[in-house]
């Protein structure tokens, strides 16, 4: 018997990240779930590999891909992500993650763009499939296969121009050169008449009345 455990896993932008793991939360505490652990004991799971730089056309052999995960300290990611760019040689660099990573990876593509100005960018999304195996408790009951789908991010990174008209394509963020205005508030030369003058007025006035 094999069993889906996504519905429809290719519907998955950017902002529905609290929506996945509302779905996954409620996903691995259902029925059948629960059917699984008192029949079933856990076997073999397959995850099929894939790589982040078959989502995009014409990469170097060579490229650089940052493969984020959940346990990943950004500082160290970025430490060697600051590192390579630097190399006048590295031109693209793909960043990918799956599930619970994928905001990390996008923290860690902003990171990237705010201190390398320029950097055009193609964001690609997928699934990753994994399979689980259930082996039976009673001989009576089949052998299950779970199939999950989780989605995933690939995001490339060029210092070089790239097809805009490539799906998922964004153009590096325009730096704004407009000089700020300055609001300071000018100096006056106002002094404020003191009390011994006022004085001194009033004495004139009564001397000569």
């Amino acid at each position: 018997m094999v069993v889906n455990s996504c519905s429809n896993p290719t519907e998955f932008p950017f902002t529905m990240m609290k929506k996945y793991r509302i779905e996954h939360h409620l996903d691995s505490n259902n029925e059948l779930r629960i059917r699984l652990l008192e029949n079933y004991d856990k076997g073999e799971i397959i995850v099929k590999p894939k790589d982040p730089k078959e989502d995009f056309k014409n990469l170097p052999n060579d490229v650089l891909v940052v493969k984020v995960k959940r346990g990943s300290k950004i500082k160290n990611l970025m430490g060697f992500v600051e590192k390579s760019l630097r190399d006048i040689s590295v031109r693209h660099m793909v960043f990918s993650g799956c599930g619970d990573a994928i905001e990390k990876t996008i923290s860690c593509v902003e990171i990237t763009k705010a201190k390398f100005k320029g950097l055009h960018q193609i964001t690609k999304l997928s699934v990753l499939s994994v399979q689980e195996f259930w082996e039976p408790k009673n001989p009576d009951l089949d052998r299950l296969q779970v199939t999950r789908e989780i989605p995933t991010v690939s995001i490339l990174l060029c210092k070089d121009r790239l097809d805009s008209s490539e799906l998922g394509y964004q153009a590096p963020t325009k730096v704004n050169r407009t000089p700020k205005k300055s609001y300071k508030r000018k100096k006056t030369d106002y002094k404020p008449r003191s009390d011994q003058g006022e004085k001194q007025s009033f004495e004139e006035k009564i001397a000569k009345e």
